[in-house]
């Protein structure tokens, strides 16, 4: 007998453990129910915004509300935010959705973000990507100080890796989020004109393969020139010019050439370069129907 308990709670420990991912909860919000967080100040110009935006537990991070991904393809993302959010001190979220019932991808996102608890620290420092399958559109959104750690030329390149697999590979579309957003975090803030900043510290380390191969290449140089310089000093010095010679085996011909005149041909050297427009550089925000200052990007597939 207690061994049918055993296997039934066993049972249904799995049921529930592979059912936490197999698709995302959440509540229709209502006038008495908005959920929004402390922070945000509602008005009746808000409300229609906060209705029609899910509300769902902050904690779980991945909202597959479109199906793309697998209970296991689903957990796994989940772990690697988790690890994320504890490495670098700000939120992930990843939402899949084939219904939109704002009026674009980028007011979804806000929306999503805002309205539900994600944010780390009073800035609520965090970043979230939006699959939206109704508009066709992919959308970031940063918050805080993820802002400024993803500029617009970050965003645009993050994208450019994420588009790699939007023929159908959605969570390796997500995966590479994750690795790109990962990635500019060990870097660190990018400079304000929108630049790399110069390795230090562990990054700097990546450099000194480099340093190493240049200190093999010279010093392999000098080794082989002072070589060179032995070999020479090793030969037996000439006292005549004749030694270079084989006996008759040189015949000189003597030619007189007489020039009756010069042409010469001028050539108009063009310069080629190029002027073209730059990146400015930061990141460009916009503000959501809350109210909160937002920055990203989007791109239609």
């Amino acid at each position: 007998m207690k061994r049918i308990i055993f296997f039934i709670i066993a049972f249904i420990i799995c049921c529930f453990s592979f059912n936490v991912f197999a698709s995302a909860n959440y509540e229709v919000r209502t006038e008495d129910n908005l959920g929004v967080p402390s922070y945000i100040q509602v008005t009746d110009a808000k409300k229609e915004s906060i209705l029609s935006t899910p509300l769902v537990d902050s904690s779980e991070k991945v909202y597959d509300f479109a199906d793309k991904f697998s209970d296991s393809e689903e957990k796994d993302l989940y772990d690697k935010i988790l690890t994320f959010t504890d490495k670098y001190s700000m939120d992930m979220v990843i939402v899949t959705i084939n219904e939109n019932p704002k009026n674009s991808a980028l007011a979804y996102a806000q929306d999503f973000y805002d309205y539900n608890t994600f944010g780390i620290g009073d800035t609520h420092d965090g970043i979230l990507i939006l699959f939206d399958f109704a508009t066709r559109n992919v959308q970031i959104v940063t918050t805080g100080s993820a802002i400024k750690m993803y500029s617009d030329i970050r965003i645009d390149i993050i994208l450019d890796n994420v588009f790699k697999y939007m023929d159908g590979a959605y969570y390796k579309a997500a995966n590479e989020f994750i690795s790109s957003a990962s990635s500019y975090a060990d870097i660190g803030f990018p400079n304000d004109d929108g630049s790399e900043p110069k390795p230090t510290g562990i990054a700097k380390l990546k450099v000194l393969p480099w340093a190493g191969i240049l200190i093999f290449t010279f010093v392999t140089t000098i080794i082989i020139m002072i070589v060179m310089v032995a070999s020479n000093k090793m030969v037996r010095k000439a006292t005549s010019s004749r030694q270079f010679l084989r006996e008759d085996s040189v015949k000189i011909n003597l030619i007189k050439e007489t020039f009756l005149g010069t042409s010469v041909t001028k050539t108009k050297r063009v310069n080629n370069s190029n002027s073209g427009g730059g990146h400015s550089g930061g990141s460009s925000t916009s503000t959501g129907s809350s109210g909160v200052s937002h920055g990203g990007g989007g791109r239609s597939f």
